[in-house]
Protein backbone atom coordinates (compact mmCIF):
# COMPACT_ATOMS: atom_id res chain seq x y z
CA UNK A 1 0.00 0.00 0.00
CA UNK A 2 2.81 2.39 0.88
CA UNK A 3 4.47 1.73 -2.48
CA UNK A 4 1.19 2.32 -4.28
CA UNK A 5 0.64 5.58 -2.40
CA UNK A 6 4.16 6.74 -3.21
CA UNK A 7 3.71 5.95 -6.91
CA UNK A 8 0.44 7.89 -6.98
CA UNK A 9 2.11 10.85 -5.29
CA UNK A 10 4.96 10.84 -7.82
CA UNK A 11 2.48 10.59 -10.70
CA UNK A 12 0.55 13.57 -9.32
CA UNK A 13 3.74 15.61 -9.07
CA UNK A 14 4.70 14.74 -12.63
CA UNK A 15 1.27 15.75 -13.95
CA UNK A 16 1.38 18.99 -11.97
CA UNK A 17 4.87 19.79 -13.22
CA UNK A 18 3.86 19.01 -16.78
CA UNK A 19 0.83 21.24 -16.55
CA UNK A 20 2.94 24.06 -15.10
CA UNK A 21 5.50 23.65 -17.89
CA UNK A 22 2.73 24.04 -20.47
CA UNK A 23 1.40 27.28 -18.97
CA UNK A 24 1.30 29.89 -21.78
CA UNK A 25 3.78 32.75 -21.48
CA UNK A 26 3.30 36.33 -22.65
CA UNK A 27 5.18 39.63 -22.49
CA UNK A 28 8.50 37.99 -23.41
CA UNK A 29 11.37 40.46 -24.07
CA UNK A 30 13.04 39.97 -27.45
CA UNK A 31 14.87 41.81 -30.22
CA UNK A 32 14.94 41.81 -34.01
CA UNK A 33 17.73 39.79 -35.66
CA UNK A 34 17.60 41.75 -38.92
CA UNK A 35 15.82 44.66 -40.57
CA UNK A 36 12.23 43.36 -40.53
CA UNK A 37 8.72 44.39 -41.49
CA UNK A 38 5.76 44.27 -39.14
CA UNK A 39 2.64 43.22 -41.01
CA UNK A 40 -1.11 43.44 -40.35
CA UNK A 41 -1.44 39.64 -40.20
CA UNK A 42 0.82 36.57 -40.23
CA UNK A 43 1.97 36.08 -43.82
CA UNK A 44 4.41 37.59 -46.30
CA UNK A 45 1.51 38.57 -48.56
CA UNK A 46 -0.06 40.88 -45.97
CA UNK A 47 0.36 44.65 -45.87
CA UNK A 48 3.33 46.20 -44.07
CA UNK A 49 2.75 48.39 -41.01
CA UNK A 50 6.30 49.56 -40.29
CA UNK A 51 9.95 48.59 -40.81
CA UNK A 52 12.01 47.88 -37.69
CA UNK A 53 15.82 48.23 -37.65
CA UNK A 54 18.22 45.48 -36.60
CA UNK A 55 18.29 44.87 -32.81
CA UNK A 56 15.06 46.74 -32.11
CA UNK A 57 13.73 45.71 -28.64
CA UNK A 58 10.24 44.18 -28.82
CA UNK A 59 7.83 42.27 -26.59
CA UNK A 60 6.38 38.96 -27.83
CA UNK A 61 2.64 38.73 -27.11
CA UNK A 62 1.56 35.67 -29.09
CA UNK A 63 2.13 33.47 -32.16
CA UNK A 64 0.07 32.18 -35.05
CA UNK A 65 -1.12 28.57 -34.98
CA UNK A 66 1.96 26.98 -36.60
CA UNK A 67 4.43 29.33 -34.91
CA UNK A 68 6.22 30.83 -37.92
CA UNK A 69 4.88 34.34 -37.16
CA UNK A 70 4.91 36.25 -33.86
CA UNK A 71 2.70 39.08 -32.62
CA UNK A 72 5.11 41.65 -31.18
CA UNK A 73 5.00 45.12 -29.66
CA UNK A 74 7.72 47.78 -29.78
CA UNK A 75 8.70 50.04 -26.88
CA UNK A 76 6.71 52.80 -28.61
CA UNK A 77 3.59 50.60 -28.49
CA UNK A 78 3.47 49.69 -32.19
CA UNK A 79 2.07 46.18 -32.65
CA UNK A 80 2.17 43.82 -35.60
CA UNK A 81 3.23 40.44 -36.94
CA UNK A 82 6.88 39.49 -37.58
CA UNK A 83 8.44 36.35 -39.05
CA UNK A 84 9.52 34.26 -36.04
CA UNK A 85 12.93 33.39 -37.49
CA UNK A 86 13.94 37.06 -37.30
CA UNK A 87 13.07 37.50 -33.62
CA UNK A 88 15.46 36.43 -30.85
CA UNK A 89 14.36 35.65 -27.29
CA UNK A 90 15.39 33.56 -24.29
CA UNK A 91 16.17 30.08 -25.71
CA UNK A 92 14.76 28.47 -22.54
CA UNK A 93 11.28 29.68 -23.50
CA UNK A 94 9.65 27.28 -25.94
CA UNK A 95 7.88 28.78 -28.94
CA UNK A 96 4.93 26.45 -28.26
CA UNK A 97 4.29 28.22 -24.94
CA UNK A 98 3.28 31.48 -26.60
CA UNK A 99 -0.52 31.83 -26.79
CA UNK A 100 -2.09 31.50 -30.23
CA UNK A 101 -3.66 34.61 -31.76
CA UNK A 102 -5.43 35.42 -35.00
CA UNK A 103 -5.44 39.19 -34.48
CA UNK A 104 -5.41 41.32 -37.63
CA UNK A 105 -4.53 45.01 -37.83
CA UNK A 106 -5.26 47.83 -40.22
CA UNK A 107 -8.69 47.99 -41.82
CA UNK A 108 -9.92 44.90 -40.00
CA UNK A 109 -8.48 44.84 -36.44
CA UNK A 110 -9.44 41.84 -34.35
CA UNK A 111 -9.49 43.86 -31.16
CA UNK A 112 -9.71 47.47 -30.12
CA UNK A 113 -7.43 47.33 -27.07
CA UNK A 114 -5.26 50.32 -26.19
CA UNK A 115 -2.12 49.06 -28.01
CA UNK A 116 -4.03 48.84 -31.31
CA UNK A 117 -4.84 52.54 -31.07
CA UNK A 118 -1.17 53.49 -31.54
CA UNK A 119 -0.81 55.70 -34.60
CA UNK A 120 1.47 53.52 -36.70
CA UNK A 121 1.75 56.04 -39.59
CA UNK A 122 3.58 58.45 -37.24
CA UNK A 123 6.55 56.07 -37.04
CA UNK A 124 6.30 54.60 -40.52
CA UNK A 125 8.48 56.05 -43.31
CA UNK A 126 6.97 59.02 -45.12
CA UNK A 127 7.75 57.39 -48.44
CA UNK A 128 7.91 53.70 -49.36
CA UNK A 129 11.39 52.15 -49.02
CA UNK A 130 13.26 51.75 -52.33
CA UNK A 131 13.30 47.98 -52.02
CA UNK A 132 13.35 44.93 -49.77
CA UNK A 133 14.95 45.54 -46.33
CA UNK A 134 18.14 43.60 -45.74
CA UNK A 135 21.13 43.32 -43.41
CA UNK A 136 24.84 43.19 -44.29
CA UNK A 137 26.53 39.99 -43.05
CA UNK A 138 30.15 41.23 -43.28
CA UNK A 139 32.16 44.39 -43.85
CA UNK A 140 31.44 44.68 -47.53
CA UNK A 141 32.82 46.39 -50.64
CA UNK A 142 30.26 48.26 -52.73
CA UNK A 143 31.20 48.16 -56.41
CA UNK A 144 30.37 50.16 -59.54
CA UNK A 145 29.03 47.12 -61.40
CA UNK A 146 27.94 43.55 -60.61
CA UNK A 147 31.35 41.87 -60.88
CA UNK A 148 34.44 41.40 -58.74
CA UNK A 149 36.66 43.38 -61.13
CA UNK A 150 34.54 46.54 -60.85
CA UNK A 151 35.99 49.46 -58.85
CA UNK A 152 35.10 49.74 -55.17
CA UNK A 153 33.05 52.93 -54.78
CA UNK A 154 32.17 52.62 -51.09
CA UNK A 155 31.88 50.21 -48.16
CA UNK A 156 29.13 48.94 -45.88
CA UNK A 157 29.76 47.95 -42.28
CA UNK A 158 28.79 44.63 -40.69
CA UNK A 159 25.10 44.51 -39.72
CA UNK A 160 24.28 47.82 -41.41
CA UNK A 161 20.77 48.12 -42.86
CA UNK A 162 20.17 48.30 -46.62
CA UNK A 163 17.33 48.18 -49.12
CA UNK A 164 17.62 45.75 -52.03
CA UNK A 165 16.58 47.37 -55.31
CA UNK A 166 17.51 44.77 -57.92
CA UNK A 167 19.83 41.92 -58.92
CA UNK A 168 21.96 41.04 -61.92
CA UNK A 169 20.73 38.33 -64.29
CA UNK A 170 22.19 35.37 -62.43
CA UNK A 171 21.46 36.76 -58.97
CA UNK A 172 24.97 36.66 -57.50
CA UNK A 173 25.06 40.47 -57.18
CA UNK A 174 22.51 42.85 -55.65
CA UNK A 175 21.95 46.55 -56.22
CA UNK A 176 21.46 48.04 -52.74
CA UNK A 177 21.00 51.40 -51.05
CA UNK A 178 22.01 52.04 -47.43
CA UNK A 179 19.24 52.92 -44.98
CA UNK A 180 20.46 56.53 -44.84
CA UNK A 181 20.64 56.69 -48.68
CA UNK A 182 24.32 57.67 -48.46
CA UNK A 183 25.64 54.54 -50.19
CA UNK A 184 24.35 52.92 -53.37
CA UNK A 185 25.93 50.25 -55.55
CA UNK A 186 26.49 46.55 -56.16
CA UNK A 187 27.36 43.94 -53.51
CA UNK A 188 27.73 40.14 -53.57
CA UNK A 189 24.30 38.68 -52.76
CA UNK A 190 25.66 36.01 -50.42
CA UNK A 191 26.63 38.74 -47.94
CA UNK A 192 23.12 40.20 -47.67
CA UNK A 193 20.35 38.71 -45.52
CA UNK A 194 16.65 39.41 -46.08
CA UNK A 195 13.27 37.87 -45.27
CA UNK A 196 13.35 34.18 -46.18
CA UNK A 197 9.88 34.36 -47.77
CA UNK A 198 11.18 36.76 -50.45
CA UNK A 199 12.82 34.82 -53.29
CA UNK A 200 15.99 36.11 -54.92
CA UNK A 201 14.33 35.57 -58.29
CA UNK A 202 11.57 38.04 -57.35
CA UNK A 203 13.96 41.03 -57.48
CA UNK A 204 13.97 42.94 -60.80
CA UNK A 205 17.02 42.54 -63.03
CA UNK A 206 19.26 45.58 -63.55
CA UNK A 207 22.45 46.31 -65.44
CA UNK A 208 23.04 49.76 -63.95
CA UNK A 209 26.68 50.83 -63.53
CA UNK A 210 28.22 53.75 -61.64
CA UNK A 211 30.97 56.26 -62.33
CA UNK A 212 31.23 55.55 -66.06
CA UNK A 213 32.63 52.05 -65.50
CA UNK A 214 32.67 49.95 -68.70
CA UNK A 215 32.37 46.21 -67.89
CA UNK A 216 33.29 45.18 -71.45
CA UNK A 217 36.52 47.22 -71.44
CA UNK A 218 37.42 45.92 -67.99
CA UNK A 219 36.93 42.32 -69.17
CA UNK A 220 39.24 42.86 -72.16
CA UNK A 221 41.99 44.46 -70.08
CA UNK A 222 41.74 41.76 -67.44
CA UNK A 223 42.09 39.04 -70.09
CA UNK A 224 45.36 40.48 -71.46
CA UNK A 225 47.92 39.43 -68.81
CA UNK A 226 48.12 35.65 -68.49
CA UNK A 227 49.46 36.01 -64.94
CA UNK A 228 46.04 37.10 -63.66
CA UNK A 229 44.78 33.52 -63.48
CA UNK A 230 47.75 32.59 -61.29
CA UNK A 231 46.68 34.82 -58.38
CA UNK A 232 45.95 32.46 -55.46
CA UNK A 233 42.39 32.37 -54.16
CA UNK A 234 41.69 32.83 -50.45
CA UNK A 235 40.50 29.43 -49.28
CA UNK A 236 41.16 28.12 -52.82
CA UNK A 237 39.36 25.43 -54.74
CA UNK A 238 39.78 21.72 -54.16
CA UNK A 239 41.13 19.42 -56.84
CA UNK A 240 37.62 18.52 -58.04
CA UNK A 241 36.68 22.21 -58.45
CA UNK A 242 34.53 22.39 -55.32
CA UNK A 243 34.85 25.29 -52.87
CA UNK A 244 35.23 25.24 -49.07
CA UNK A 245 32.62 27.27 -47.17
CA UNK A 246 30.81 27.55 -43.87
CA UNK A 247 27.29 28.05 -42.51
CA UNK A 248 26.51 31.68 -41.60
CA UNK A 249 23.48 30.94 -39.41
CA UNK A 250 22.40 28.52 -36.71
CA UNK A 251 20.08 25.58 -37.48
CA UNK A 252 20.42 25.84 -41.25
CA UNK A 253 18.12 23.40 -43.06
CA UNK A 254 19.70 21.13 -45.68
CA UNK A 255 17.00 20.11 -48.17
CA UNK A 256 16.38 17.36 -50.69
CA UNK A 257 16.10 19.79 -53.63
CA UNK A 258 16.69 23.53 -54.27
CA UNK A 259 13.37 24.84 -52.92
CA UNK A 260 12.10 26.12 -49.56
CA UNK A 261 9.25 23.61 -49.77
CA UNK A 262 11.58 20.63 -50.23
CA UNK A 263 11.94 18.04 -47.48
CA UNK A 264 14.66 18.86 -44.89
CA UNK A 265 17.34 16.17 -44.64
CA UNK A 266 19.02 17.66 -41.58
CA UNK A 267 20.35 20.86 -40.03
CA UNK A 268 23.75 22.48 -39.68
CA UNK A 269 25.06 24.60 -36.83
CA UNK A 270 26.61 28.05 -37.20
CA UNK A 271 30.13 27.87 -38.72
CA UNK A 272 29.75 24.23 -39.84
CA UNK A 273 32.42 23.65 -42.51
CA UNK A 274 31.05 22.53 -45.87
CA UNK A 275 32.18 21.79 -49.41
CA UNK A 276 30.22 23.60 -52.13
CA UNK A 277 29.73 21.30 -55.13
CA UNK A 278 27.34 23.23 -57.36
CA UNK A 279 24.45 25.72 -57.60
CA UNK A 280 21.02 25.76 -59.13
CA UNK A 281 20.54 27.78 -62.33
CA UNK A 282 19.68 31.11 -60.71
CA UNK A 283 22.20 30.68 -57.90
CA UNK A 284 19.92 31.12 -54.89
CA UNK A 285 20.57 27.51 -53.77
CA UNK A 286 23.83 25.60 -53.33
CA UNK A 287 24.51 21.87 -53.36
CA UNK A 288 26.83 21.22 -50.40
CA UNK A 289 28.19 18.43 -48.26
CA UNK A 290 29.61 18.67 -44.76
CA UNK A 291 33.34 18.06 -44.38
CA UNK A 292 32.68 14.80 -42.53
CA UNK A 293 30.43 13.62 -45.38
CA UNK A 294 27.50 12.88 -43.07
CA UNK A 295 25.12 15.38 -44.68
CA UNK A 296 24.66 16.37 -48.33
CA UNK A 297 21.93 18.45 -49.90
CA UNK A 298 20.71 21.92 -50.86
CA UNK A 299 20.90 25.12 -48.80
CA UNK A 300 19.98 28.75 -49.52
CA UNK A 301 23.14 30.36 -50.92
CA UNK A 302 22.81 33.51 -48.83
CA UNK A 303 23.40 31.47 -45.67
CA UNK A 304 26.76 30.06 -46.86
CA UNK A 305 30.03 32.00 -46.77
CA UNK A 306 33.04 31.32 -48.98
CA UNK A 307 36.01 33.21 -50.43
CA UNK A 308 34.89 36.58 -51.84
CA UNK A 309 37.27 36.06 -54.76
CA UNK A 310 35.34 33.05 -56.05
CA UNK A 311 32.30 34.16 -58.02
CA UNK A 312 29.03 32.30 -57.57
CA UNK A 313 28.63 32.24 -61.35
CA UNK A 314 31.69 29.98 -61.67
CA UNK A 315 30.05 27.13 -59.74
CA UNK A 316 28.77 24.20 -61.79
CA UNK A 317 25.00 24.08 -62.32
CA UNK A 318 23.09 21.08 -60.98
CA UNK A 319 19.49 19.98 -60.64
CA UNK A 320 20.27 16.88 -58.57
CA UNK A 321 17.72 15.76 -56.00
CA UNK A 322 18.83 13.70 -53.03
CA UNK A 323 17.57 10.17 -52.69
CA UNK A 324 16.84 9.67 -56.36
Amino acid sequence: MKKTGLLLLLLALLVTGSAAAQTPVTEVPARTLAVIRLRIAPGQENLELVTLPYRTPVIIEARNNIGNWLLVRTEAGVRGWAAARFIGWDPDIDLALFPVSGEVFGDNPASAGPPVAVAVPEVAPATPPPGEPGTVLARLNVRAAPEATAPVINRLEFRSAVFIEARNGIGNWLLVTSADAAVRGWVASRFIEWEAEVLLSSFPVSGEVFGGFDPAAATQSAAAPAATAAVPLVGGRLADGSVPGRALVQNLNVRRSPAATAEPLGQMSLNTRVIIEARNFIGDWLLIRTEDGRLRGWVASRFIGWSAEIDLATFAISGEEMGQ
